[in-house]
């Protein structure tokens, strides 16, 4: 038989990736994944019979279909249930697809033959239960656990990079994770064993390349609206499949300017297509907002670990390429780019395995490479001291189902996982102590399709408002399983801290004189204050009630004053195509009220400021919440 092989998944929110142990030389190296890229969308699609398609064959089908289609079934960790086209799909499912896709491709490159190992990385923040999930997945296609290795994926990027230069014991690097969905930064200490340890972290789950996506639709409006009219009205009617076209247009000019000083996007219709020139200055300048989030939130990880700007920060995530996002970052660190960043993790996770560094529960026996590159020499967990030989692999070939189930249904290649062959959860309705469910509707998901939400509204699409799920009991859920349409218009950064929603109008307050609901908010600690305070409620009124919401709010009727002499309102900003009307009502003393006001999508929210907080103060944390430029 041949010699054990090894691979790791970097199972990524926007595009995941892998490694594995060349067949000749042993030697940790990238597993393409398509004919063109190491990387596949980590996009999962549902056909009618079950059976599961992932990477580019979901997002094709999910542009036909989008009701079907989860863009990043990451995201969703923690619901055991995904509502897809009126149906409950586990979520360890289609994350399965996805690794089956990857364990297949790994075995066409050796022979069939099953790995000895599998490591899968997840974020540092993620809990037991979370990292339990993503084994299930694996083990749900016939993976034995003793084969599943995990790692985080900051420790996994800290160890490729050691893999390539010394790092000394007690010294510290950080790693800037930029990818296609999130923003994460961990600074990691090196242990004499040569193994990292987290010792600071920060993040942000709404910032990543599909940000920049949207910065980058606005910026086309913008020019088209000035330059062409006709073709502005054109695109308020365009069908999704022309959207995709300008979304492929954005992310090719996007990455063409990591390595020139300008780009062209396309904009097409049926009649005709128009090119619009954007030199790398201008792009810099679109996404500086974003890029001076990102390093505030790293200057904050390295004050946390109390280190200083000498730190070396490793890059790692396509979108950490962006020469402006290095050359910004080189103020607060030295920035280190000695890789492809879109592969560091997976490989990283691998050279970790390796050398007896990732958790598990089986003994792995670890190939000894043609020319091994060991930068911690002899000691614990070093290469020669996990070395086994390779009699003593366990033969796995067998026992991977990638031949036709027992059930008779054939399992699906090329990207595809019958649910039914591999599923054993029941499918049941969200109760309060029982299964999480997200549900996905068809209007919130074309907003993933890479039609982002922010140009599906600039576009003059017309919103649906939908119904409140009341039916869920759990008041501990997003507010995009209350409200299924809310990513059609809210910035990500406001879904994300709106993690508490209950169901049931009416009860929480006596602000207004219509129905209104409740989100607990999840800010971060480095969120902005206002008057020293920050605001622990959102409250939000949908539908029609929200035009009497927003009336009570801007008048100032809403602080029930004896005399309007007293109440001091203003408006900090308009509505446009993408922002809300964001506006204030205080009294001289006390406590006032900020709301904002979505017309076309007949959404308001409002939260109590506590104390007198200043105009400057209440928009700065707006800002935070994405509602304000």
């Amino acid at each position: 038989m041949n010699n054990p092989w090894h691979l790791a998944i970097d199972f990524g929110t926007s595009n995941s990736a892998a490694a594995h142990t060349a067949p000749l030389t042993a030697a940790v190296e990238t597993l393409p994944l398509s004919h063109r890229s190491n990387l596949v969308p980590s996009a999962v699609y549902v056909n009618d019979d079950g059976s599961v398609l992932y990477g580019e064959a979901a997002l094709s089908q999910g542009r036909r279909n989008p009701s079907r289609m989860v863009v990043s079934p990451k995201r969703y960790i923690g619901h055991e249930l995904v509502q897809l086209a009126g149906k409950d799909v586990p979520l360890k499912d289609l994350m399965a697809a996805l690794f089956r896709g990857v364990l297949e491709k790994g075995c066409a490159q050796h022979a069939g033959q099953t790995p000895a190992s599998i490591t899968i990385t997840h974020p540092e923040s993620w809990s037991v239960h979370n990292v339990d999930t993503l084994l299930g997945a694996a083990t749900s296609i016939g993976v034995p656990k003793d084969v599943l290795r995990t790692i985080t994926e900051p420790r996994a990027a800290a160890m490729h990079y050691a893999a390539k230069q010394k790092i000394p014991p007690g010294s510290h690097v950080a790693v800037f994770d930029f990818g296609g969905g999130t923003l994460d930064i961990a600074v990691l200490r090196a242990e004499p064993t040569g193994d990292f340890r987290v010792i600071a972290a920060k993040g942000d789950n709404s910032l990543g390349g599909r940000t920049i996506d949207n910065l980058l639709y606005r910026w086309v409006i913008d020019q088209v609206e000035k330059d062409d009219p006709d073709l502005a009205d054109e695109l308020h009617s365009s069908q999704v499949s022309i959207m995709h076209s300008l979304d492929e247009s954005i992310r090719e000019a996007k990455e063409m300017l990591s390595d020139t000083s300008s780009a062209t996007i396309t904009v097409s219709t049926p009649h005709g297509e128009q090119d619009f020139l954007i030199t790398r200055d201008e792009f810099n300048e679109v996404i500086s907002g974003v890029v001076d989030r990102a390093v505030e939130l790293t200057q904050s990880a390295l004050q946390q670990a109390g280190v200083d700007r000498r730190t070396p920060i490793y890059m790692t995530g396509g979108s950490s390429r962006i020469p402006y996002v290095q050359n910004r970052l080189g103020e607060v660190a030295v920035v280190m780019t000695l890789d492809d960043p879109k592969t560091v993790v997976a490989r990283g996770a691998l050279e970790a395995t390796m050398l007896g560094f990732t958790e598990g529960t089986g003994n792995i026996v670890v190939p000894k490479p043609t020319r091994p590159d060991n930068p911690f020499g002899e000691g614990p967990g070093t290469l020669s001291s996990v070395t086994a030989s390779a009699a003593a692999a366990p033969n796995l070939t067998t026992q991977f189902p990638t031949q036709p189930d027992p059930s008779g249904r054939e399992v699906a290649t090329q990207g595809a996982q019958t649910l039914a062959a591999t599923s054993t959860a029941t499918p049941s309705k969200s109760k309060k102590g029982g299964k999480k469910k997200l549900v996905i509707a068809v209007v919130a998901v074309v907003a993933l399709l890479g039609v982002s939400a922010v140009a599906y509204r600039m576009l003059g699409t017309k919103s649906t408002v939908t119904q409140v799920n009341t039916t869920a009991k759990d008041s501990d859920i997003p507010l995009l399983e209350r409200y299924s349409t809310a990513n059609q218009f809210l910035p990500a950064k406001l879904l994300n801290v709106m993690q508490r929603c209950g169901g049931k109008a009416d009860e929480y307050n006596d602000h207004l004189t219509v129905p209104v609901y409740q989100c607990g908010l999840s800010n971060d600690d480095d969120a902005p204050k206002m008057d020293d305070s920050k605001p622990s409620y959102i409250y939000w009124v949908p539908g029609d009630q929200s035009e009497t919401a927003h009336t009570e709010l801007q008048s100032g009727k809403v602080l029930r004053a004896d005399d309007d002499s007293t109440i001091h309102t203003s408006q900090l900003q308009e509505s446009s195509s993408s922002k809300p009307e964001v506006g204030l009502a205080f009294p001289k003393t006390g406590s006032g009220f900020v709301y904002m006001y979505y017309p076309k999508d007949k959404f308001t929210l409002y939260f109590e400021a506590y104390g007198q907080p200043s105009k400057t103060e209440i928009t700065e944390y707006l800002k935070y919440l994405g509602v304000m430029s």
